[in-house]
């Protein structure tokens, strides 16, 4: 059973690396489509890296009999999988411990911080975010995020904005939510966790992070003015700022971030002005038949 089990792991993760391992030598090709084209993308061949059963339509072979050696690498595959998944789960819960404390800290005082929960009580309606969403407004927090899954909040540094580049902000934040997106980071982390040993796996986690970020950021400029989206970038800019004045806090993958690096900054605001990309349905059917039926060994 252990043979069988494992024989099934590595069949998935062999099947998903190569698929994965094409993705990234074709990436230029890949931008061709839009960032929640790319996300299903990476959710299809995560799905698939999370069944470890037969699955495909070529057979070769029956798995050998149970062995001294089977059940070693399957405690060690266990302890660390165990150990990469809930060591992000109490990273998270510590993040937002702390930036629960950074709110007694907060050095705006109360007539700020009721101008910005009344435009973040504004942006909520307008998407007609219907969930219990809070504002938390953190002196530990380096930039706008998200945290959450079942109690969600938006956490906003303790610096004062223009009342426009708040709403872009929590426009951003609140799609996250509405989307749905802590969900697929959830997904993700656990992909991550099952295949810790398989690099290509920690890379598909990265791009698909990334992807999830830039399929935001077309979801806040979607139907909007180019001039709306220019004061779009304009805000992303000025949180960087704001990230490099403060403290630097360790992040965790679980949390969607408004801010990122100098690199990836200047990747979505390039495609913030890019033309709307393919949305690939018949590639996606493609993908999903592949990672499906592909070919196992056991």
């Amino acid at each position: 059973m252990t043979n069988i089990f494992f024989c099934s792991l590595l069949e998935a993760s062999i099947i998903v690396s190569v698929a994965i391992l094409l993705l990234l030598i074709f990436h230029k090709r890949l931008t061709q489509y839009s960032p929640s084209c790319r996300m299903i993308f990476w959710m299809i061949l995560a799905c698939r890296l999370l069944i470890p059963c037969p699955v495909g339509i070529l057979y070769f072979g029956t798995p050998p009999h149970n062995t001294a050696l089977a059940v070693g690498l399957g405690i060690v595959w266990l302890i660390g999988a165990v150990l990469l998944f809930g060591g992000h789960l109490l990273a998270y819960l510590r993040f937002e411990r702390k930036m629960q404390r950074g709110r007694a800290a907060s050095a705006l005082s109360m007539s700020e911080q009721y101008q910005i929960q009344a435009v973040f009580e504004k942006v909520k309606a307008a998407l007609g975010v219907k969930s219990s969403v809070e504002l938390w407004i953190s002196a530990e927090a380096s930039g706008p995020m998200l945290l959450g899954f079942l109690r969600p909040k938006v956490v906003l540094p303790d610096c004062m904005l223009a009342q426009e580049k708040l709403e872009m902000i929590f426009r951003h934040e609140l799609l996250h939510q509405r989307r749905h997106d802590c969900w697929y980071r959830l997904l993700m982390l656990l992909t991550q966790s099952v295949h810790w040993f398989n690099p290509l796996v920690w890379l598909m986690a990265r791009r698909a992070a990334e992807d999830l970020e830039s399929a935001c950021d077309r979801s806040v400029i979607k139907g909007q003015s180019r001039e709306f989206v220019e004061e779009y970038a304009q805000a992303l800019l000025e949180t960087a700022k704001c990230l490099l004045q403060r403290k630097k806090v360790r992040q965790t993958v679980l949390v969607s971030y408004l801010s990122s690096g100098a690199q990836r900054l200047k990747e979505r605001l390039v495609e913030l002005f890019q033309p709307t990309r393919r949305e690939g349905g018949p590639l996606i059917i493609l993908l999903a038949l592949l990672a499906v039926l592909g070919i196992y060994i056991v």
